[in-house]
Parts: C-alpha cells; structure tokens; sequence
C-alpha cells in the first residue's frame, strides 16, 4: 500500500510540474507576443493586426465571446451547446488568435499529453469539425481555418 501511494504521489506531482511548466511556457509566450507586436509597432510606425490579448474574464473576437471563468461560449449573446474538449480547442484557439496553432499544440493543452504529429491530426480534426459545424449553425462561417501542413488558426 504504501509503494502504491508513493507511485501514486510521484505521479501527481510529475502532473502538476508538468503542468506548471506549461502554464509559464503560455505566460512567457504571450508576453513575447506583446513585446512584439510593440516593437513592430514602435520600428515600423504601422498598425498591427494581432488581435487584442486575452487576458480577463471575457475574450471577445467579432460576434464571439468566450467566458473563461463560467467555460461558456456565445455567438450573438447566444451560448453554444459545446462538449469539454471543444470548449477547450476554441478558447484555446481565441487566445491564440491570429497565430497558428498546431494540433499536437492542442493536443498538450486540452487532453494534457504530448502526442504524435498524425495522432494528434487523428485525435482532434472530428472535434473541430464538430465545432465548425456548431459554429456554423449559429451564423459564423469559416471562423476556424486549416493551415495545411500547420494547424488552426482562428479568423
């Protein structure tokens, strides 16, 4: 019994390391891409397209709204039936937004482990289709593009 709860104790505290890192990986990366998107702006005098980050409660991309503390999603204030794990690859997908996010990316973030390049095709091309087709029905076409030979990037 007692290897058992070692084994056990070892194993959720690789998860929660594991998890850690993940998080200040995702932390550093947004604040790289607000450095960025500043020094662009400051060198280049232009405007820049990147979306808003998202920080906050709420992450608004056109007529969709993602509540990241109720897990909820909204199209023209209306939510959207969504399972789990597609609530999970379109938030994660409006946070990252405009860049492109590879499937094995999403793989790590929703289901919390590392995978394959084609396993991680296989596992999450049915749930953005359904997600798509969700999308679709409540009025936004196209939202979620392919990048072939990439990931997803949201429009």
């Amino acid at each position: 019994m007692t290897e058992i709860r070692r084994s056990v104790e070892q194993a959720l505290q690789k998860k929660t390391n594991a998890n850690r890192r993940l998080h200040a990986l995702n932390q550093l990366e947004e604040r790289l891409n607000h450095t960025l998107a500043d020094v662009r702006q400051a060198l280049g005098g232009q405007a820049v397209t990147q979306s808003p980050p998202a920080t906050g409660r709420f992450i608004e991309r056109g007529d969709l709204i993602v509540d990241l503390n109720r897990q909820v999603a909204l199209v023209n204030h209306t939510p959207l039936d969504l399972t789990l794990i597609e609530y999970s690859l379109l938030a994660y997908l409006v946070k990252a937004a405009p860049r492109v996010v590879t499937p094995q990316k999403l793989v790590s973030q929703v289901h919390g482990y590392a995978s394959e390049s084609d396993e991680a095709s296989d596992l999450v091309r049915p749930h953005v289709s359904r997600l798509r087709h969700k999308l679709r029905q409540a009025g936004m076409e196209n939202v979620i593009q392919t990048i072939r030979g990439r990931g997803y990037a949201l429009e």
